[in-house]
């Protein structure tokens, strides 16, 4: 990192104090690149609380110096520790992002997947398999909206979850084949499935 980007330096109000040689300070150019990338003047102070935790955590280094290693540990630590959500925790990775690799012009961290840790953030599709098996056979069926049009059906394709459940196919088999016996008894236009 540049000698006169220092985190004691650091505007807590975000104003734009120049060093007394007047060249702007490294949280100037901070500010600067925030405006640059369009970063609502709401969220820059946030932005700028972010990469002074990131600073913080990474000391004595220099953050020119600092390894790939120590910038993916810091995420999910500073993540538990602060409790981020997931917008959080994507402004957190966009911050250290933009001082890094704009700001400091560090090598190693032009080799960290970022998308990977933007992407991170996400919340997981209720109907994902993580989240899926948790729920009961007769839960995931009443869950999904297009089988309460056919109602009559329900206790027939419940069955059909309790069954696969019990043999333990895999939890996108048992969706799949409950959806498609549900397409079938569509299809077959409300006539008794035992028939």
């Amino acid at each position: 990192m540049p000698r006169h980007f220092n985190s004691r330096s650091t505007p807590s109000d975000t104003s734009t104090a120049r060093r007394e040689s007047g060249n702007p300070s490294g949280w100037d150019r901070y500010l600067s690149l925030l405006k640059r990338h369009r970063i609502p003047h709401k969220q820059r102070e946030w932005y700028v609380k972010r990469a002074e935790a990131f600073i913080e955590a990474m000391r004595p280094a220099r953050m020119r110096e600092v390894t790939k290693e120590q910038i993916t540990a810091f995420f999910p630590r500073y993540a538990r520790e602060q409790r981020l959500t997931d917008w959080q925790f994507h402004q957190t990775v966009d911050a250290v992002q933009l001082l890094l690799i704009d700001l400091a012009h560090n090598p190693s961290a032009e080799q960290v997947d970022w998308d990977y840790w933007k992407s991170a953030t996400k919340d997981l599709a209720p109907d994902h398999p993580t989240l899926a098996r948790t729920v009961t056979p007769e839960g995931a069926v009443e869950n999904r909206s297009y089988f309460q049009r056919s109602a009559e059906d329900l206790d027939l394709l419940k069955s059909l979850a309790r069954t696969l459940r019990a043999r333990r196919y895999a939890i996108r088999t048992e969706q799949t084949y409950v959806d498609w016996c549900h397409r079938f008894i569509g299809f077959c236009g409300g006539s008794d499935p035992a028939a």
